[in-house]
Formats: C-alpha cells, sequence, structure tokens
C-alpha cells in the first residue's frame, strides 16, 4: 500500500472567531493510500481549542505512519486523534470502493439515505431572531444558537425571543462553549422554557457540576468537549446528558465515534455527528458517519465558511438536507491545490 501526504490551505468567507482563537484561514493535511489500483482519501485538521494536538505533531505522526506502512487499527492507537480520523477514512474509503458500496453502507447495511442539517446562527439579539426565522422559512427544522458570547441577560432575552416566534416543529439547540459560571447557568435555565429546547450543548466552565445543574433545573444538556478522551465505557457515567454531539476528528477517531454513538443510543442519548470546519474530504466521511449511526440532524453546516474546497467541485452540501449518495459519489481532491508533503 502506497501513502502519501499533502497540505492544504483554504480560504475562509471571512474570519471566525473560536474560544481560544480566531480563524483567518483552515489549514490541515490530506492523505492519499493507493492499493490495487485503487485509492482513498482521509483528513487531518487538528482545530484549535478543540483538538489536543497541533499540526506540527499531526505531521510527525503522519510521517511516521508513511514510514511504517502500517494502517491497522492496533498501530493506529497511539496516534493522535486527528491522525487516527484521517487514516481511518481512507482505509474506510477502499473498503468501500473494494465492495461496491458507499462508506456509509460500509459502516451501516441500511443508512439513511436523507440527512438532516442542524443550522448555526452565531448572532445575538435581533438579528439571530430574524436569522433563525429565515432559518425555519427555508425549511430547517434544527437550528443552533450560539450562545455564551455577549452576556447571561442578552442570552436569556435572545433565546425567549426566538422561543416566543419558533415553531414547535423545529428543534432549538444552544451551544455554550463552557462560557456560562454554575451560577449563570442557573439564571439561564430559570428565564428561558426549557422544555421548548432540545439541549444546551457544554455549558459550565467546571463540567464536573453538568449533573447537579441537571438535577437542579432540568435543563437538558449534551456533552462535547466533555467527550474527549472518553472511553465508550465512560459515557455511562455520564447518565445525566440528554444528546452527545461526536466531533471524531477531535474527540478520537472514526471507529471510536462509532463506538460512542451506539453506546449513547443504549443509555437512551442522542447522538449528533458535527465536525470541525474540515475540507470536502473530512465532511464526506461525516456525512457517512451520521448517515450510518447517527441520523439526527448533523452539525455540518459550517461548509459555506470555506471559501474554496480541495474539490474542484464543491460539494452539494447545503441544507436543510442533503442527499447521502450524492455527497457519497467517488471524487478526488485536486491536485494544483495541494502541497505535496515529501
Amino acid at each position: 500500500m502506497r501513502i502519501e501526504l499533502f497540505r492544504y490551505r483554504l480560504p475562509l468567507t471571512g474570519p471566525i472567531a473560536l474560544r481560544h482563537a480566531t480563524l483567518s484561514e483552515r489549514t490541515g493535511f490530506l492523505i492519499r493510500l493507493t492499493d490495487d489500483g485503487e485509492e482513498a482519501w482521509g483528513e487531518a485538521a487538528p482545530l484549535a481549542g478543540f483538538s489536543r494536538e497541533t499540526e506540527a505533531e499531526v505531521l510527525d505522526s503522519l510521517k511516521a505512519l508513511r514510514a511504517s506502512g502500517d494502517v491497522g487499527e492496533t498501530a493506529l492507537g497511539a496516534h493522535p486523534s486527528s491522525a487516527r480520523f484521517a487514516v481511518e477514512c481512507a482505509v474506510l474509503d477502499l473498503q468501500a470502493k473494494r465492495e461496491g458500496k458507499t462508506m456509509a453502507e460500509a459502516l451501516h447495511p441500511h443508512p439513511a439515505p436523507q440527512l438532516a442539517l442542524n443550522a448555526l446562527v452565531t448572532t445575538s439579539g435581533e438579528e439571530a431572531v430574524e436569522e433563525v426565522n429565515r432559518l425555519f422559512e427555508a425549511g430547517y427544522r434544527a437550528v443552533k444558537l450560539k450562545v455564551g458570547r455577549s452576556g447571561v441577560e442578552d442570552d436569556i432575552r435572545t433565546v425567549q425571543c426566538i422561543q416566543l416566534r419558533l415553531s414547535v416543529d423545529v428543534k432549538l439547540r444552544l451551544d455554550a462553549n463552557r462560557a456560562w459560571s454554575f451560577e449563570e447557568a442557573l439564571r439561564v435555565a430559570a428565564g428561558i422554557d426549557s422544555t421548548a429546547i432540545e439541549y444546551v450543548e457544554e455549558p459550565l466552565a467546571e463540567p464536573c457540576r453538568l449533573g447537579e445543574l441537571v438535577d437542579a433545573t432540568g435543563l437538558p444538556v449534551a456533552l462535547d468537549e466533555s467527550l474527549v478522551g472518553l472511553r465508550p465505557d465512560g459515557l455511562a457515567d455520564h447518565h445525566y446528558a440528554q444528546a452527545i454531539v461526536l466531533k471524531p476528528s477531535a474527540g478520537g477517531g472514526l471507529r471510536w465515534a462509532t463506538q460512542m454513538a451506539r453506546k449513547a443510543k443504549e443509555l437512551g442519548m442522542t447522538p449528533v455527528v458535527s465536525n470541525a470546519f474540515e475540507s470536502g474530504v473530512g465532511l464526506r466521511a461525516h456525512v457517512a458517519l451520521a448517515a450510518a449511526v447517527a441520523p439526527a440532524p448533523a452539525g455540518l453546516s459550517t461548509y459555506h465558511r470555506l471559501a474554496d474546497d480541495v474539490y474542484s467541485e464543491r460539494l452539494p452540501l447545503e441544507g436543510p438536507a442533503v442527499d447521502v449518495a450524492e455527497i457519497l459519489a467517488p471524487r478526488t481532491p485536486d491536485l494544483h491545490k495541494l502541497e505535496r508533503i515529501p
């Protein structure tokens, strides 16, 4: 098996403000596996503030894998999550091509043919209310609102206004990225209609108190950052969670995400696949994963933030729902957009 490595740099439509950094471009690595005339691709793109590894560490890891030529599951265990995700996706793609299947079918015999997307709203106040209304009119039935950026009272007012106007058919998800203290979270829970929210993602700066928050308020919560490094058998310790948000490239890889999704279902939690601003290569794997094991509306509406992609023709990844087979149809990155890594 031949292993090749490439670097990409993609412009954004505008700066992306994350909790610990602001992205001015998206960078990462692609791996190409070639075996018996078939080729497959995977992506490793650690995201500052979410991934535990740096780009330099991921590159060293990918070079070591290339030197060893061993892409088996045992060999991947010691490598960073982003690198594992890249190799696992490429191996899955190879397997699917050999079997005449899509990547989703290689993960599950009956994947969802269509996948609903969760729209992302990063504004606040009246602007957020108007944006949510536009998304509802466009057909979205799941909306994630970023909170925790402009003060608790502003968050409460924004959510209250959205809840007054939003159809009961729309799932409203909040994402605080651990911005609130326990006392602030109590104020939010008291100020909004918790029964009209699907969940609040990582509300607490002290995540060890999430169970206490749920007991005190009944606020439905979802785990995201808390999943990093967590094994599937440890998920039962977080029985209070309504949902888990799976970012396979940051959490532990594709196989880890598949196991976590299955364990979550056993525990009565909703698994939701989300991404970390990956290129089309990584997003195809996310779509396959979501269609196979977590068909709840997926958090993959970040693709429009990329002004360009590693593919010459962009993926048909515009919501509110996408055709899984169309996205997973074979396609190859444009080598002119990539830098080969010696």
